[in-house]
């Protein structure tokens, strides 16, 4: 039996692929089976928040919108697991008993931008 390939679900925005191939590249880095062609896939996740651009945030529900699709496919397992920007994160992190890690990148000047 092949082993499964991992799957990384995330926002489409430029920065959240961005954030994720970061994440994949350490993955890989502490786990170079992870190398082989296919082991790992980036599955975009088209949110709430993406979707919807004719109106402010806060008249659609203001929290969770860019984190609900992404963590219902986790719960659901299409999806191993997300990576997201803590800006968008609300509250405590919590899924559904799954376990939350966090990696703080290091903060650069603003005039820095993707």
């Amino acid at each position: 039996m092949p082993p499964r390939h991992l799957r990384i679900g995330t926002r489409g925005s430029p920065m959240a692929l961005r954030q994720t191939a970061l994440v994949r590249d350490r993955l890989v880095a502490a786990h170079p089976e992870l190398a082989a062609n296919g082991a790992v896939e980036i599955v975009t996740i088209r949110t709430t928040g993406d979707r919807v651009q004719d109106r402010l945030l806060a008249e659609i529900g203001g929290k969770g919108l860019f984190v609900k699709e992404i963590e219902e496919a986790l719960i659901a397992g299409h999806i191993d697991l997300a990576v997201h920007s803590l800006k968008d994160l609300y509250g405590s992190p919590e899924v559904s008993g799954h376990e939350c890690a966090f990696h703080l990148q290091p903060r650069f000047a603003s005039r820095h931008h993707l």
